[in-house]
């Protein structure tokens, strides 16, 4: 797969290349591949296939549709439902925010080292991951790293600067598909100065709304159990911010939906009495024996998508507390 595993540190220098060279990259690449990127549906982004230069929307702060929705093969959810990708084309994901990145990550993790999906691992071999600069907003709980600068597992990062476009090569392939074009130049100062201008805003509204952050402040004050069974009532609608969930993947490796439910609910096991256990797998067992929970890449799409607007729904306060049992056992 195209995936670097380069740390951050020894990535290459950024360099820049106009915002009409950016045109052009666009216009090139919706021409030559297969370019699954943001596009507006309504008063919402999805990712989708771009036919057009014009249908791209890299303004979005998230798709209602995750790449989880697009990148499952047939085998998985359905001839009917599963996005074909031809075969003789390079596939282009264009726009993907960090936790985007990270999503894609745990699919990797899912869908070829532990269920072997030969189809999967085939497709991420011929992906490109393209990344766009994002801010974060109040529904954004994204814990690092913060921003595309310092993420390895992109292929190309764009950093948009106003008046041109940073540009960050993460891979080989990225490199490779940069150099086509013979655009980039070396980063002037002025430039370099707004591009970590633009990085520390980033970080700094990040930092800002993870402290504002009413599931991180209650996981502070409050025991696990006690928040759980206050949401548990709450959250009748729960199926509806679990299915627009980057890391929720149907199962791939054979588990029945007991085995799932039971595989979901283990990292709670150490920090939730049995009797809550219990009544998550009474409330919540359909959507559990659906889907591989795995961690949360902090989207904020169950949160947008909360039919009920709850400020903390249960499946991300779930995932969150699921998320830190599973650091905790790994440190002791």
């Amino acid at each position: 797969m195209s995936v670097s595993n380069t740390s951050s540190s020894s990535q290459p220098q950024p360099v820049k290349i106009t915002r009409s060279q950016w045109s052009q990259m666009l216009e090139a690449l919706v021409a030559e591949h297969h370019v699954i990127g943001p596009k507006t549906e309504g008063s919402h982004y999805i990712f989708d296939h771009v036919t057009e230069r014009q249908q791209i929307a890299l303004v979005h702060d998230r798709t209602q549709c995750p790449l989880r929705s697009i990148f499952m093969p047939a085998e998985l959810i359905g001839p009917d439902q599963a996005v074909q990708i031809p075969p003789d084309k390079q596939l282009i994901l264009l726009g993907l925010h960090p936790c985007d990145v990270r999503a894609l990550a745990a699919m990797d993790r899912y869908l070829i080292d532990e269920a072997q999906c030969r189809p999967y691992a085939e497709l991420r071999k011929r992906t490109l991951v393209i990344g766009y600069n994002c801010l974060p907003d109040e529904q954004c709980h994204c814990r690092g790293p913060w921003n595309q600068f310092a993420a390895p597992d992109f292929d190309l990062t764009f950093t948009d600067i106003g008046f041109e476009c940073v540009v960050r090569v993460g891979s080989e392939a990225g490199d490779k598909l940069l150099k086509q074009f013979g655009f980039a130049q070396p980063l002037s100062d002025s430039s370099s100065e707004v591009l970590w201008a633009m990085n520390f805003q980033c970080m700094d509204k990040m930092m800002y709304h993870l402290r504002e952050s009413r599931t991180e402040k209650a996981l502070q004050q409050h025991e696990p159990a006690e928040l759980i069974r206050e949401l548990i009532p709450a959250c009748a609608d729960i199926p509806e911010t679990f299915d627009v969930c980057p890391t929720n993947f149907p199962p791939a490796a054979g588990e029945s939906p007991e085995q799932l439910i039971e595989a979901n609910l283990h990292p709670l096991s150490s920090c939730i009495e049995d009797d809550l256990l219990e009544e998550i797998r009474r409330c919540y067992g359909e959507v559990l024996g659906r889907y591989k929970v795995a961690a949360c890449v902090g989207c904020g799409r169950c949160l947008a998508a909360c039919p009920d607007s709850i400020a903390v729904p249960f499946v991300f306060l779930l995932k969150r507390v699921a998320e830190q049992a599973t650091q905790a056992a790994k440190a002791t």
